[in-house]
C-alpha cells in the first residue's frame, strides 16, 4: 500500500511569504490595510505572512492617526504581520497630545533596530520683556522732554517638536523677538527668548497596544508605551 505523505500538517496549506520594504523618506502608511491595498501587495482576503520592512521613515501627517495602525478588524485572523524596522515610524508632532507611532489591536511580531517615536510638542516662545522709565520733571532729568516713557518687547516665536511637519525634522528653537528703543532717553530692551521645540516623543505615544507585540528587537523608543 502507497504510503500518502502532506507536506503540511492537518493539511493547511502554508500562507504565501510576501515582503514590502519602504526606504523612502516621509512615506504616509498610516492604516496599514488600506496602504497594502492601495500598494497593490495584499488583495484585502487572502491571510498572507506579511513583512513590511522599514528602512526610511514612515510618519503620520494626522495627530490623531499613529504612522502605523494595524487593526484586528481588517486583517484575517490567520495572518501574519511582521515589521522590520531599521528607520524611523514617527508620528505627528503638535500642541500636546501630539501624535502616535504605532498602534496594535491584533498579533505583531516587530524588529526594531532604528527609532518608534512619538510626536514632539511645540514650547512656545518666550514671553517679551518690558521697560518702564520716567523721565523729564517726575525724574529732574532735564536732558529727556517726555514724562512717561514705557518700551515693549516682542515675544519670541515658537519651536517645533520632532515630526512637527514631517518625519525627519528636527527640533528646533524659536526665534528670539524683536527688542525695541525709545527715543528721549529712555532704556531699551531685548526681545523675549524663543521657544525651545518638543524632544521626540514628549507628548506622543510610541506604541499603544504593547500586549499584543511579540519584539525580536525594541530599538529605540521615545513616548509612551501602552
Amino acid at each position: 500500500m502507497a504510503l500518502c505523505t502532506n507536506p503540511n500538517q492537518h493539511g493547511i496549506k502554508g500562507l504565501k511569504k510576501v515582503l514590502h520594504t519602504i526606504a523612502g523618506s516621509s512615506v504616509q502608511v498610516k492604516n496599514l490595510r488600506a496602504y497594502l491595498i492601495a500598494q497593490g501587495v495584499w488583495d484585502g482576503v487572502t491571510p498572507i505572512d506579511f513583512t513590511l520592512a522599514i528602512t526610511g521613515s514612515v510618519w503620520s501627517n494626522d495627530k490623531a492617526v499613529a504612522a502605523i495602525t494595524v487593526l484586528a478588524a481588517d486583517f484575517p485572523a490567520s495572518m501574519k504581520i511582521r515589521i522590520n524596522n531599521s528607520g524611523l515610524i514617527c508620528g505627528k508632532g503638535d500642541w500636546s497630545p501630539a501624535g502616535g507611532a504605532l498602534k496594535v489591536t491584533r498579533p505583531v511580531i516587530i524588529a526594531n533596530t532604528g527609532s518608534i517615536n512619538g510626536g514632539g510638542y511645540h514650547a512656545s516662545g518666550g514671553g517679551g520683556g518690558w521697560t518702564g522709565a520716567l523721565c523729564g520733571q517726575d525724574s529732574g532729568d532735564s536732558s529727556c522732554s517726555c514724562c512717561n516713557c514705557i518700551c515693549t518687547t516682542t515675544a519670541g516665536s515658537m519651536g517645533y517638536g520632532y515630526g512637527y511637519s514631517y518625519a525627519d525634522q528636527p527640533r528646533t528653537i524659536g526665534a528670539a523677538g524683536s527688542g525695541c528703543y525709545s527715543a528721549d532717553g529712555c532704556p531699551s530692551s531685548g526681545g523675549g527668548a524663543g521657544g525651545v521645540g518638543g524632544n521626540p516623543g514628549s507628548s506622543g505615544y510610541s506604541v499603544s497596544g504593547n500586549a499584543f507585540i511579540t519584539w525580536i528587537n525594541t530599538g529605540a523608543r521615545n513616548g509612551s508605551i501602552s
